[in-house]
């Protein structure tokens, strides 16, 4: 499997995730990004981090394969 990444922000990933408006607003991640035609698959031998992760992917609008 290869997956392609772009770099879009040099920050360390344990900073917040900002996103900013046309006119450089900060805006609420949850409310604005929105990813469509994504389909993640998740792989753990722990049920509960399953659906944890699955719940964190899906509320972006991945679609979420576990099995």
């Amino acid at each position: 499997v290869i997956l392609e990444q772009k770099v879009i922000d040099s920050a360390p990933m344990n900073q917040d995730f900002i996103l900013y408006s046309d006119n450089h607003e900060k805006l609420d991640v949850k409310e604005h990004l929105h990813i469509v035609d994504v389909e993640a698959l998740v792989v753990d031998d722990n049920k509960i981090n399953l659906k944890v992760a699955q719940g964190l992917l899906s509320s972006y609008g991945l679609k979420v394969d576990t099995t």
